[in-house]
């Protein structure tokens, strides 16, 4: 499932919404789900600060991953930062790297693409 959101402040709960209504069709656990909102909202803030354009999403999952994808016009690939204790910002990509179990940039032909994987346990019955 993919969606294209507009340069635009609530485009980052706009794409959280996305994710959960994505999650519960899948059956994610609500741990799951709830990280994967997060590390969405973190990647689709970046994009609309850094990016500067509009911002697709792409969830993905199987039984055993979820698979989140943000892009942007913007081809520069980010950095994950030293977080500085003085700043207010620039901890967005070491949250996703820290809670993804696997985490990645990757350039396209309009900019480039951030993703995350979460990997999924079972749901007891």
């Amino acid at each position: 499932m993919s969606l294209v959101l507009p340069l635009d402040p609530g485009t980052a709960a706009e794409a959280r919404h996305f994710v959960r209504r994505h999650a519960h069709v899948h059956g994610l656990d609500h741990q799951t789900e709830e990280t994967a909102e997060l590390l969405t909202s973190e990647l689709v803030t970046n994009a609309v600060i850094h990016g500067r354009s509009s911002v697709s999403v792409t969830v993905s999952a199987t039984p055993t991953q979820c698979l989140v994808e943000v892009g942007d016009d913007n081809p520069r690939l980010p950095l994950v930062l030293e977080p500085d204790e003085q700043s207010l910002n620039g901890r967005g990509l070491a949250i996703v790297c820290g809670l993804a179990d696997a985490c990645g940039t990757y350039p396209h032909a309009d900019g480039k693409v951030v993703w995350f994987q979460l990997h999924l346990t079972a749901v007891p019955c």
